[in-house]
């Protein structure tokens, strides 16, 4: 994944992705090009982007994964959806993300006789409010080798971080100084516990650009987090320097 050491541990190897044109809007494969496997409990976190395009695809690419037997690695799918006031999508929209996501990577949908049988080991836990805790007990109790979801992430808060804001006349308070804090406890307590379950975790943000490097680099400072930050057509950019 972006920004690995060619040290550290992997599991599983990734099958070869189908060979098409670029994808429309956000095209994940260039994210597991040359990927030598993937690190135990590892967390894609995507500010930006169309959450179906970012989560059906990028759960699609990590299905691609095979273990020694060359069978699938993961055994399901764990959708951690927010409450259901503040983020109005069904279930039945939620899987037609994965479904789609899967058929824009692979370049054709799931055959009908097959698509009860994924159906049965795709998972979503409503939560009922916007704390961390929760979610990461949700991480916890999803099983292992799970590709787990968790849209609107960046609109969790841990009530025990305490933020103060000292704002200077050079200085000005940004909603991504907010919000990236308690993104990064999220990400730190989710895939602590994605970790020795064999999970992964596609958080995503739907939030604008990043415009400051230090937010950027509290989340890059989360070991197993790997943040994405799209451009406006739902490509990855850099962060400017």
């Amino acid at each position: 994944m972006p920004g690995e050491q060619p040290n550290q541990p992997h599991e599983g190897h990734p099958q070869e992705l189908p060979e098409r044109p670029r994808l429309p809007g956000f095209d994940p494969r260039s994210v597991f090009e040359d990927a030598p496997g993937i690190r135990l409990g590892e967390g894609i976190f995507v500010v930006g982007g169309e959450w179906r395009q970012v989560l059906g695809r990028l759960a699609a690419c990590y299905l691609k994964f095979r273990d020694a037997d060359n069978r699938m690695y993961f055994r399901g799918v764990t959708v951690i959806a927010p409450p259901k006031a503040a983020w109005d999508h069904s279930d039945e929209d939620i899987q037609k993300a994965v479904l789609d996501g899967m058929a824009d990577i692979d370049g054709a949908h799931l055959p009908q006789d097959v698509v009860p049988h994924f159906l049965a080991r795709f998972l979503i836990v409503r939560g009922d409010r916007f704390d961390v805790a929760p979610v990461a007990e949700a991480v916890a109790a999803s099983g292992e080798r799970q590709v787990v979801l968790i849209p609107e992430a960046s609109k969790y808060r841990d009530p025990s971080l305490q933020q103060q804001f000292g704002l200077g006349r050079t200085s000005s308070l940004l909603p991504e100084d907010v919000w990236v804090p308690h993104s990064a406890r999220l990400g730190e307590s989710c895939t602590a516990q994605a970790e020795p379950l064999g999970s992964v975790i596609v958080f995503h943000a739907p939030e604008d650009f990043l415009v400051k490097r230090e937010n950027m680099d509290a989340l890059s400072a989360v070991d197993l987090l790997y943040p994405l930050i799209l451009g406006y057509q739902g490509q990855g950019c850099h962060l400017p320097p």
